[in-house]
């Protein structure tokens, strides 16, 4: 398992840290690493080094996350990955959103990174439900206040009167927890999604148009498919 954190200098709108360190799990995961699952972590963590550090990928933890609605509808977004550990991946956002509809009408979800400075695609598949409430906790504590404070005035995905209004109430919030009158506090209806992920697909792409496809499914344990890799045109 992994004891090493890797962080990224990343703009405004990317996280401050997409980490690997088990410690910060080690009460909310309690079942050890396969060997599989460490070499499937292992892969993905220096993919993001690769793509972060050594090419500049801008928005390296960016994912489009899709989803079903009760209609049987698909809905794609990006959302911002936090967390990635085990098997698992993690983001925030409102419980009131439709994204959040969507999980609880049908929890299966598919995730999809594309990452062009190494030309390489992610994509992951498993079923998605909400982190713990003291796992939340926990990660808001450790935010910026403005965060948070948007956090807290956002009402996501439903109709606002104006833009600007929205503006005047995230700096009325602002000044009273800077004066203390409010408690900066993680909101009841904003916290973690987890996807326990059962199935990895990795693809790089090549000049050739000769494409390299290897995946990985979820049994009992983690096993790479026979055949390991797949020469895609």
């Amino acid at each position: 398992s992994f004891n090493e954190e890797v962080s990224f200098e990343t703009t405004e709108f990317a996280m401050e840290e997409f980490t690997f360190s088990d410690e910060f799990f080690e009460e909310f995961f309690e079942e050890e690493m396969s060997l599989d699952e460490e070499f499937i972590e292992e892969e993905i963590k220096w993919l993001i080094i690769m793509g972060s550090s050594i090419h500049g990928e801008k928005f390296i933890e960016a994912g489009c996350i899709s989803s079903i609605d009760d209609k049987n509808k698909p809905h794609s977004r990006f959302v911002n990955f936090k967390y990635f550990f085990e098997d698992s991946l993690i983001f925030f956002s409102s419980y009131k959103s439709k994204k959040a509809d969507n999980f609880a009408a049908n929890n299966n979800i598919c995730v999809n990174f594309w990452w062009p400075s190494i030309e390489t695609q992610i994509r992951v598949e498993g079923t998605i439900s909400k982190c713990e409430e003291k796992f939340s906790d926990e990660h808001f504590s450790g935010r910026d206040a403005g965060k948070n404070i948007a956090a807290m005035v956002s009402n996501q995905s439903e109709e606002i009167e104006s833009y600007e209004l929205l503006k005047q109430k995230y700096e009325v919030v602002r000044q009273k927890v800077d004066s203390g009158e409010i408690e900066e506090k993680r909101p009841d209806n904003w916290g973690g999604y987890q996807i326990k992920v059962n199935y990895f697909e990795f693809w790089e792409g090549h000049n050739s148009r000769v494409n390299k496809r290897k995946f990985y499914e979820l049994e009992k344990i983690w096993s790479e498919l026979i055949p390991k890799e797949k020469v895609m045109i």
